[in-house]
């Protein structure tokens, strides 16, 4: 059986030019059990430069950041 895990945040990094503005987006809507959507395209240095950044706003935030096989509790395909 496969699952989809659809994303709950979108980091709207496909439109934004500053990463402090993609660090933004998820910070002021993020909720505990949140997907968030990035995006990894070759021209996406912004996502590149929030990742850190956001990261760092979620652990100080008390978030813990897990993989999909832990928040689902489902088993990740192999």
């Amino acid at each position: 059986m496969h699952w989809i895990a659809p994303w709950s945040i979108d980091t709207l990094d496909w439109s934004q030019k500053e990463a402090k503005n993609i660090v933004n987006n998820v910070m002021s809507n993020v909720r505990n059990g949140d997907i968030i959507l990035m995006h990894s395209d070759s021209d996406k240095g912004e996502t590149q430069k929030a990742l850190p950044l956001l990261i760092e706003e979620l652990q100080k935030r008390n978030f813990e950041i897990v993989d999909l096989e832990d928040l689902l509790n489902i088993k990740a395909y192999q």
